[in-house]
């Protein structure tokens, strides 16, 4: 993929030409035990050709592990392996990310995709409207211009990319939590969802395991909702990069921003700890504001029953 001012920013050009430069030097490389999370969003169908070189640059240069390898990888159980640990999500579940998993299943990739019920309950001629009203209200339309990328995959997609090994999880109900939300909303997002997901997918209670709240995580997640997620879940997806070594808190995993219509260099750049820099102190203020607070009141709860 060549710079199209039409699709990508400067940071993005910024970014490419910085990979070629400073990713090299041995303080850009992430710990080699370490995983990294990707986080994608919209695979159009233009794209799909540059995704799946993404997809095939990640088979040959990562460990892409599924997600059922998880709890191996934080126990240490995994076996070992020169390369550095990735896994991959995707946010939204629009229809178009249906294709792009028939790619990963090409490669024997197993990813997570964050669905919102809501989202995919709405009658399929109105989807492309909740799209716009509840999930991105800014759309690039050299980006997103065919129904697949405004509307939903239908319970029986998901149903068979589940039974083709990759994890459902939830994105909340509608895409609409956010920290000030009140206490029924926040029930409604975050275990309703859950529930909801189950049942149509005809999954034992507890087989949706993890969560990842919309939008930026400070705005979205306060420390009621993530005592919520903590109560209902086994894992917390953020919207921050990071590390994952070891999983040590398994309800602030970090993940990092990619697309599918992005140059290499790009992608290369976000893989290096300069995100790391960058996001640190939203990262520390989302785990010193939300996640330690939530865990710590948790803990005093279990010890008062």
């Amino acid at each position: 993929m060549l710079y199209n001012r039409k699709l990508h920013t400067k940071a993005d050009l910024a970014k490419t030409i910085l990979s070629w430069v400073l990713t090299p030097l041995p303080f850009s490389r992430i710990p080699s035990d370490d995983l990294i999370i990707l986080n994608y969003h919209s695979v159009p169908r233009k794209f799909l050709p540059n995704f799946e070189r993404q997809i095939g640059l990640f088979h040959q240069k990562y460990r892409v592990i599924s997600p059922v390898d998880l709890p191996a990888y934080g126990s240490g159980r995994l076996a070992p392996d020169a390369r550095r640990d990735l896994l991959i999500t995707f946010d939204d579940g629009m229809k178009n990310q249906y294709q792009a998993a028939k790619i990963l299943d090409k490669y024997r990739i197993k990813a997570v995709f964050f669905v919102n019920p809501g989202f995919i309950s709405e009658p399929s001629k109105s989807q492309a409207d909740y799209y716009r009203s509840h999930i991105r209200s800014t759309i690039n339309p050299y980006i997103d211009s065919e129904e697949p990328d405004l509307c939903a995959m239908s319970w029986q997609e998901l149903r068979q990319m589940r039974e083709a090994g990759h994890e459902i999880a939830s994105h909340s109900f509608t895409h609409t939590l956010r920290k000030e939300s009140g206490e029924r909303e926040r029930y409604y997002e975050i275990v309703e969802s859950k529930r909801t997901i189950e049942h149509n997918l005809d999954m034992n209670d507890g087989d949706v395991r993890s969560f990842c709240g919309p939008v930026d995580s400070l705005l979205s997640v306060g420390v009621d909702s993530a005592k919520l997620i903590m109560k209902h879940y086994r894992y917390f997806y953020s919207t921050f990069p990071g590390s994952n070594k070891g999983l040590r808190n398994p309800f602030a995993l970090k993940r990092v921003h990619v697309e599918c219509y992005w140059m290499w260099g790009t992608v290369k750049y976000q893989l290096s700890r300069f995100e790391w820099v960058r996001w640190k102190k939203r990262v520390n203020s989302f785990e010193n504001e939300v996640i330690r607070p939530a865990a710590f009141a948790g803990n005093m709860t279990s010890r008062n029953k």
